[in-house]
């Protein structure tokens, strides 16, 4: 799976406001019927039609200056991205472009995590469980609308293409469906987001390109945590849900102003991604969980009612509940903040001397050795396989599981002890190990990750800034090793001593801060073997926040 992260740096050298930037859109919904759902994991929650067609939304950006690197950040409709899919699709790339355009390294491929589309493209036992298989209709029309989105977004590029940066807080569009839970966070972590117990920041990249003295919008794309979860695990339709209703609005308004004509879905030249974030136990249902035998508030430990947990269901906004409404609803929120923060618009994102950067890497997490409160100092412990707890399946209040299980488990089930024992190669009291699950097929991964960071080098206006050391190397991306190969993963992480350029900042402030790089900063604690000695660094929020 690839773990998406963004990065807005502060670039050093001549900086300018102009990008080549492309976007492109293409249908990726595949077969509407009879095929098990991707997200809720209910082997009867099969397809009978379609509410909102799923796509796929590409934006390749570019350097302006010699070097011409660039970019590409696809977020698509459906429950997450899959190494196999990437791997296919950068098959297609190759033979469209050349190797070495589109390549590990350069492509991020994000799911806006709405559990309404088809299932089966996931190479992983684990995901394809409920779909009984692989779907190859699935996964081909996966395959096929992600790459005709990169390529249309290539072939679209235009020149002197100005990026602005915008964020806001969205109220009244998300809660956090494990309140309980999160109370179990630090009081220091608790306090970053005053708002309440979620992140209500909306940020949002525009794209605007001018042609006679006015600004034509190519696109855009925002981040908001929200699953896209409003249409429940009782829907059978196909659906981007709240976030691509909320991408369907915004084209269909765009795309149809200063004319007569109403583009039809999909096939405007503006494109709206509103991809999915730190959405974890953020949901869209913003009245709650109730016990839907007893209209009484839920058990806020087990999310149980009398002991089920199926009883125990989160809704939206639409009345009595309705998730198509509610889906509308929470879509139209984002929809209509996405459009204020664009007309508002005025930070420039700035290309300097190293404008548009990216790194990729395989990270073996199984192998990390990490600090936990009560060690002793210096002490680590290892991380382990991948693996699921019973109250994995007693699922969350937007769709719960079945057969007994309780969110909160701790202590073991001997019944179920017995059935894991079947299934799993190591013991354990309570942890399902699905790591070690590879006698036939690989049930999830638990080798690799893929992890991918796409980087524009700078942040607002022009400030005086520090000489920054130059970023490390990239590999060449004949050395990206193969997904599906169970072979040891090379990092592209830079080696001891070498130089790098790291954004350093240990509170969320709005001022600009030029000093060597805090120890203690936890986005520097990673570069602490690469920092060289004396440099300084600088870093700027204007929107204080931390836009990692």
């Amino acid at each position: 799976m690839a773990l998406l992260v963004l990065l807005f740096l502060l670039a050093c050298g001549v900086l300018t406001s102009a990008f080549n930037v492309g976007v492109g859109i293409w249908d990726t919904t595949g077969p509407a019927t009879e095929i098990n759902f991707m997200g809720y994991a209910l082997p009867g929650q099969r397809g009978t039609g379609i509410h909102l067609r799923m796509r796929s939304r590409a934006f390749v950006i570019q350097e302006s200056g010699d070097k011409q690197d660039k970019i590409a950040y696809v977020s698509v409709d459906g429950g997450m991205a899959s190494d196999l899919v990437k791997m296919r699709v950068l098959d297609q790339l190759s033979d469209k472009f050349g190797a070495g355009v589109f390549t590990q390294d350069n492509v991020a491929i994000s799911g806006t995590h709405s559990h309404s589309g088809p299932g089966g493209y996931l190479q992983y036992v684990l995901y394809q469980t409920t779909s009984l298989g692989y779907v190859d209709e699935t996964f081909q029309a996966w395959v096929n609308g992600i790459t005709q989105s990169i390529i249309m977004a290539n072939e679209n590029i235009v020149a002197d293409v100005t990026i602005k940066l915008n964020a806001g807080t969205l109220t009244g569009a998300n809660i956090n469906r494990s309140p309980t839970s999160y109370l179990e966070n630090p009081q220091a972590e608790r306090d970053m987001y005053p708002d309440g117990d979620t992140d209500k920041t909306m940020t949002l990249l525009k794209f605007v390109k001018k042609r006679a003295g006015r600004e034509e919008l190519l696109g855009v794309v925002n981040w908001f945590a929200v699953h896209a979860t409003s249409m429940n695990n009782t829907n059978t339709l196909i659906s981007g849900d709240n976030k691509g209703y909320a991408s369907y609005e915004l084209e269909k308004q765009i795309n149809s102003e200063g004319g007569t004509k109403v583009a039809l879905p999909g096939m405007g030249p503006f494109v709206a991604a509103f991809a999915s974030t730190n959405l974890g136990d953020v949901s869209p249902n913003t009245n709650g969980a109730k016990c839907i035998d007893t209209g009484l508030d839920c058990d806020g430990t087990t999310s149980t009612c009398n002991g089920r947990c199926e009883k125990c269901i989160a809704f939206g906004p639409g009345y009595y509940g309705d998730m198509v409404q509610s889906t509308q609803i929470i879509g139209h929120k984002q929809a209509a903040f996405a459009k204020d923060l664009m007309d508002s618009a005025k930070e420039e994102v700035l290309e300097g001397s190293n404008g548009v950067d990216y790194r990729h890497s395989f990270v073996q997490f199984s192998t990390l050795n990490v600090t936990l409160p009560g060690l002793a100092a210096g002490e680590t412990v290892e991380l382990c396989r991948p693996a699921m707890g019973y109250a994995f399946a007693a699922g969350t209040t937007d769709g719960p599981g079945m057969f007994g299980f309780e969110q909160h488990t701790t202590t073991a089930n001997p019944f179920w002890n017995k059935v894991s024992s079947c299934q799993r190669w190591e013991s354990g009291p309570v942890k399902h190990f699905i790591g070690f699950l590879t006698r036939i097929h690989v049930y999830s991964p638990h080798l690799s990750f893929s992890l991918s960071a796409l980087l524009l080098h700078s942040l607002a206006r022009p400030r005086s800034r520090t000489s920054c050391p130059n970023p490390p190397p990239r590999r060449s991306p004949a050395s990206s090793p193969n997904p599906s190969s169970s072979t040891p993963r090379t990092s592209s992480a830079p080696t001891s001593g070498t130089p790098a350029r790291w954004a350093c900042s240990s509170s969320r402030s709005a001022t600009c801060s030029s000093s060597a790089c805090p120890q203690n900063s936890p986005l520097c604690q990673a570069a602490a073997q690469e920092k060289p000695s004396g440099t300084s660094y600088s870093r700027c929020s204007p929107l204080g926040r931390q836009h990692t």
